[in-house]
């Protein structure tokens, strides 16, 4: 909290002492219009905010769960430590990429540790397994990465709202570029679950509506996890692709697929392109090494991107020492975009439909990735991606920036 404000709350404070003294004096009672700082006056506003972290913070697939909560923690360090001027204390509930776990991990957020929000999400299963726990404990959320279509649509919450992507939007996103690029010889292949299902859908529909033409059916490939592809990489060879689009799982997944892609050539057969976690973040590339050589994906953000939201974001990161991906800024979108939704009722979460009101409605915002605007029916961002390639930058490996491939807003119901 700046000085100014908290010197215009003391102030205010001291007004209305002095009222009160004025008022019992005369014995007459004060009439006062509602003020903008009403909410800082009562005690719901004045207590630590508690903030529940729903991720996937162990296993195989940890590394987007873990970046998420390094994006949030970096947004609320740089702001005093503090959301909508409220102080913050945060619990973490460790999904483990277990629909169960996850349920369990939100009622005890929500029961033991009486969380306020619940931020997170990293899965499109662990998403759709949740959201009515979620929904009957009436607690706001905050999705930061779990694409899952129908959390917009059918299976829409009044308590959630999605600062990230739907598998829709990540999934059409490339399709048209490359349907102009690779108009013919595409290959699509996905991890076996929610969210790989919805975005390979999600890239057919679209690519073949931009006038590509497709390889055969989508080849799917175990999660969470799958220990090699090398069963799924002939399958693609057979089909002599000239592109293939692949959704990942991330984190050792990626690594080992872009490493066995390359061990069969096709990277000198078939540009591979996919959504961020194919290559992101950086501790991935550097393990992919010289394999990820010309890897293209679409993202949501980029360290390149020319921005005072960004230069900001790329400062406060440096605490850990690294690079952020694209996941740390999807968690750093949702602490700020709670920022603004808090600060609107003054950090009083006491009101809860004064809240989620707020939630709905808190303008356009300005992100490290670019402009973001929430709609207040579906609760979805609408986003820009972008496209990025990978070369070789001094010693190592990076995603550089290349094309910018417009905004995306998913249909709702």
């Amino acid at each position: 909290m700046s000085e100014d404000h908290t010197a215009a709350r003391i102030d205010r404070r001291t007004l209305l002492r002095r009222a009160a003294v004025g008022a019992a004096a005369t014995a007459v009672p004060l009439t006062r219009a509602p003020s903008p700082w009403a909410g800082l006056l009562k005690p719901d506003a004045q207590k630590t905010l508690r903030i529940g972290n729903l991720l996937t913070l162990s296993g195989p697939n940890a590394t987007q769960g873990l970046d998420i909560k390094k994006g949030f923690v970096t947004y609320v360090l740089a702001h005093g430590h503090r959301l909508g001027g409220r102080k913050i204390e945060f619990f973490d509930g460790d999904d483990a990429a277990n629909p169960a776990i996850a349920i369990q991990q939100a009622q005890k957020l929500v029961n033991e540790h009486r969380v306020d929000v619940i931020e997170g999400i990293v899965f499109s299963n662990i998403l759709l397994a949740v959201r009515d726990t979620l929904d009957s404990l009436k607690v706001p959320t905050v999705v930061a990465n779990a694409g899952a279509n129908a959390i917009t649509r059918e299976r829409r919450s009044p308590y959630i709202f999605r600062t990230s992507w739907t598998n829709f939007q990540f999934g059409s996103n490339l399709s048209k570029w490359a349907a102009k690029r690779y108009p013919k010889g595409m290959v699509v292949v996905a991890a076996n679950f929610a969210g790989g299902q919805e975005q390979a859908a999600a890239f057919r529909k679209a690519y073949e509506a931009a006038g590509g033409k497709l390889e055969g059916d989508t080849i799917f490939t175990p999660f969470p996890t799958a220990q090699d592809y090398q069963p799924h990489l002939s399958r693609i060879q057979q089909r002599n692709p000239e592109c293939v689009y692949f959704f990942s799982p991330g984190g050792a997944d990626s690594i080992r697929f872009v490493q066995q892609y390359a061990q069969f050539g096709l990277n000198r057969q078939a540009q591979l392109i996919g959504p961020p976690q194919l290559t992101d973040p950086q501790s991935e590339l550097d393990a992919q090494g010289a394999a990820a050589l010309g890897i293209k994906t679409s993202v949501n953000w980029a360290k390149d991107l020319k921005n005072p939201e960004n230069k900001k974001f790329l400062a406060a990161f440096k605490r850990f020492g690294r690079t952020p991906s694209n996941f740390a800024e999807v968690g750093y979108i949702a602490a700020q975009y709670l920022d603004l939704a808090l600060k609107k009722v003054h950090g009083d979460t006491s009101n809860k439909t004064r809240l989620l009101r707020a939630m709905a409605n808190p303008g356009p915002w300005q992100s490290p990735g670019g402009v973001l605007r929430m709609d207040p029916v579906t609760h979805q961002v609408s986003l820009p991606f972008y496209l990025v390639t990978v070369v070789k930058s001094g010693d190592r490996y990076v995603n550089k920036l290349t094309a910018t491939l417009g905004r995306i807003k998913d249909p709702g119901a």
